[in-house]
């Protein structure tokens, strides 16, 4: 039996009794394991000595039920839930596959959620029990907006957020928000083109075909760049944002909708420019190939 797999015995003759445990490294076709009766009432001490306890005849199967596994999402979080009644361990990841390569988030339960960092990830959930029984559930695009930290419990504040931060938020909400849900559909129409067989556009006469998408995402926040050159606003406009709090830095997003300096704009230029020569041959084939 292989290292690492489960085991369960059979006992005959009556109802059925699994015994559920894990084994260690043995050959194929041995085992020894040691039983204790299961009830709600403690268990007495079995002795592991040659004999003590008499099974009759038994089997042992490995266990080859996958766990079973449930995962959603919502704008940038990721939900899931996974359960395995015959492994005491299911370990759950969140595989992101984005432009600079493969990310894992290794949450510590079963039941959980967790907002993905800022970027656009493709996103499949996958969950492992003992026995190596693997279930995979992929969702597709998500954007991320956030850190790689799971959801905690809110702590109460008496802060309450600024006129600017508000604004920033509804100004994100417009401009940014839109364009993740055009790329998400985007995607899903593309998957569903692919599952289309080609002589069945033919015949129908639909000369549609897929869209290719590259995603190239700021690798600095854009905020945290205007907060370098609000100085540099006008004098009168400097003065009717100071009472909204944009001038601050938790208000900067409001700030940044709002400048066109020249030095602001060149470090907007500067850094798409340093983001699209690091992801050079990724362009270079999006450019190069040709759709069939």
């Amino acid at each position: 039996m292989p290292s690492g797999s489960k085991w369960k015995a059979t006992v005959p003759p009556g109802p059925t009794r699994p015994l559920l445990g894990r084994s260690r490294a043995r050959k194929p076709g041995s085992a020894a394991p040691s039983v204790v009766k299961s009830s709600n009432k403690p268990a007495p001490r079995v002795s592991r000595s040659p004999g003590a306890t008499d099974l009759g005849s038994f089997t042992v199967e490995r266990d080859r039920t996958p766990p079973e596994l449930a995962a959603s999402k919502s704008g940038a979080k990721v939900y899931w839930r996974a359960k395995d009644a015959d492994s005491a361990c299911c370990r759950v990841r969140v595989i992101l596959r984005g432009a600079h390569g493969p990310r894992v988030l290794e949450p510590s339960r079963r039941n959980g959620a967790a907002k993905l960092p800022a970027g656009y990830w493709s996103v499949t959930v996958t969950a492992v029990d003992e026995a190596g029984n693997r279930t995979e559930r992929p969702l597709g695009l998500v954007v991320g907006t956030g850190r790689q930290t799971p959801d905690l419990a809110r702590a109460r504040s008496n802060i309450y957020p600024s006129v600017a931060q508000i604004a920033g938020h509804a100004l994100n909400s417009i401009f940014l928000d839109g364009l993740s849900v055009d790329l998400e559909r985007l995607e899903r129409i593309n998957r569903t083109l692919k599952l289309i067989p080609a002589d069945k556009l033919a015949e129908a006469n639909l000369p549609l075909r897929p869209v290719k998408v590259l995603f190239i995402s700021p690798s600095q926040p854009i905020e945290r760049i205007a907060a370098r050159f609000v100085h540099e606003l006008p004098a009168t406009v400097r003065f009717l944002l100071r009472p909204t709090g944009a001038l601050n830095r938790s208000g900067s997003v409001l700030v940044s909708y709002l400048l066109f300096e020249e030095s602001f704009c060149r470090a907007l230029i500067d850094l798409g420019y340093q983001d699209t020569a690091g992801r050079e041959k990724e362009v270079r084939e999006f450019f190069s190939e040709t759709e069939t």
